[in-house]
């Protein structure tokens, strides 16, 4: 997944529970239920097909800035929580982190509702593998609360257990559209279907040992873009 270099601090500040999996389901459990969670502003139909989204047509999707500079995305899980990858936090200083929310172009902050969030902590999987991105997750928690307006409002939480297999999923970021370009200026978003993890290791271009139950499967058998090429996250 595509994120630009960040310059991270030789101390590490993200706290690395032993304890995360409870923390996370508990956190999980207690929160699943946010009032008004996954409204979406779209005011056109969706195609599957990776495209700039509408402005804040996905209330829930952040930036997380590191001294200033763009590095990761996340998703806004309630007034208080970023969802957000492992491989970004890990060995990043808190204190150079800012989570902006109402976010769609980058280099032009001022036409959408954005707002600055200062980090309290970062806390990301104990069991995370930086060489196979095995339980590649985190949390991002901002100093004071998120007020929810219709351009900042939460995903929803899947709950435990729940299988997605022949789904589509939408997924959104400010990531690379192609293997030679950048990181694009405006939010992206693209339809992906999600297979079960035995077709990723049987039917595309992976080795049986790098999907683990703990990943989704999601994108395209004939080689069309995923969310590799288009998100963060």
């Amino acid at each position: 997944m595509a994120k630009e270099e960040c310059e991270c601090e030789d101390e590490y500040e993200a706290q690395n529970l032993s304890s995360f999996n409870t923390f996370f389901n508990s956190f999980v459990f207690e929160h699943s239920f946010v009032r008004a969670c996954g409204l979406n502003n779209r005011r056109e139909s969706r195609l599957i097909g990776g495209k700039t989204t509408e402005f804040n047509e996905y209330p829930w999707a952040v930036a997380l800035l590191y001294k200033g500079h763009y590095f990761c995305g996340g998703t806004l899980i309630n007034e208080r929580y970023v969802l957000t990858a492992a491989h970004c936090i890990r060995g990043a200083n808190k204190n150079n982190i800012k989570v902006l929310v109402g976010e769609h172009i980058r280099s032009f902050p001022i036409e959408t509702k954005t707002k600055y969030y200062d980090v309290v902590y970062i806390v990301y999987h104990h069991l995370f593998n930086k060489t196979t991105y095995n339980n590649d997750i985190g949390l991002v928690k901002i100093k004071g609360k998120i007020t929810f307006m219709w351009y900042a409002r939460p995903a929803c939480l899947p709950m435990p257990n729940m299988d997605y297999v022949g789904d589509l999923a939408v997924v959104t970021g400010w990531g690379k559209v192609g293997e030679e370009e950048g990181i694009t200026d405006s939010l992206q978003e693209i339809l992906v279907p999600i297979f079960s993890n035995n077709v990723c290791k049987t039917k595309m271009e992976y080795a049986p040992e790098e999907i683990t139950q703990n990943m989704i499967c999601a994108g395209f058998q004939n080689g069309r873009r995923d969310s590799c090429h288009v998100s963060n996250l």
